[in-house]
């Protein structure tokens, strides 16, 4: 279809207008952009220089490294200011309390003085075996000092052990660590005339504290 000279006329003062407006259009654009800049120079902020930033990095660093320096000199003097606290070590032992043969007299009382100062996990175990007589028989007893006492004047007194009269006898008793004094005595005073020989075997197991 061949078109009029009249519309096609027509369609090329159309097109002229559309580029004119969009020519328009653009001018605003730019002229807007440059006031804004001229009123407002923050609106495009600068980008820094390179040698600044370098600066800004370097007075970090310095200052991080000054505020380690005080910490850790601070954290010396209280480590210098804090008391010594020495480590605890428990050490244990072994004593022999009777072993070997001894003899008891008739009518007397053998015994064996323990002292327990500064002991802990106070174990005494052992064997004793009795011969003499028409019955072959000891009383052993363990007590503390005080019952001990009593116990020797006849009276009620608690002990930690009494095998009574026996021909033998295994002892295993646990102490309480109380820094005391405990005795371990042979009686025969039930004995008139006949002494008796005594075979034993005892010890004493305990523990001390060491610091270092």
């Amino acid at each position: 279809m061949e078109l009029s000279e009249d519309l096609k006329r027509r369609i090329h003062e159309e097109e002229q207008q559309r580029l004119a407006e969009e020519q328009y259009r653009t001018q605003v654009r730019q002229d807007l952009r440059s006031q804004t800049l001229a009123t407002n120079p923050s609106a495009e902020p600068p980008k820094p220089k390179r040698g600044n930033s370098t600066k800004v990095i370097l007075l970090l660093t310095v200052a991080a490294a000054i505020v380690a320096i005080a910490w850790m000199g601070q954290y010396s003097i209280r480590r210098a200011s804090e008391p010594y606290a020495p480590s605890v070590v428990e050490s244990k032992h072994t004593e022999k309390i009777g072993a070997g043969q001894f003899v008891v007299k008739a009518g007397k009382v053998f015994y064996y003085r323990i002292p327990t100062k500064d002991m802990r996990n106070i174990h005494i175990t052992g064997h004793f075996l009795a011969l003499g007589g028409r019955g072959n028989d000891i009383d052993v007893v363990l007590a503390g000092e005080k019952e001990f006492g009593q116990w020797m004047g006849g009276q009620q007194a608690k002990v930690y052990y009494q095998s009574g009269r026996a021909t033998s006898g295994d002892i295993d008793v646990k102490l309480p660590a109380l820094n005391a004094t405990y005795y371990m005595a042979f009686d025969n005073r039930f004995s008139v005339l006949s002494a008796k020989t005594i075979n034993a075997d005892l010890s004493l197991f305990y523990s001390t504290i060491v610091l270092k």
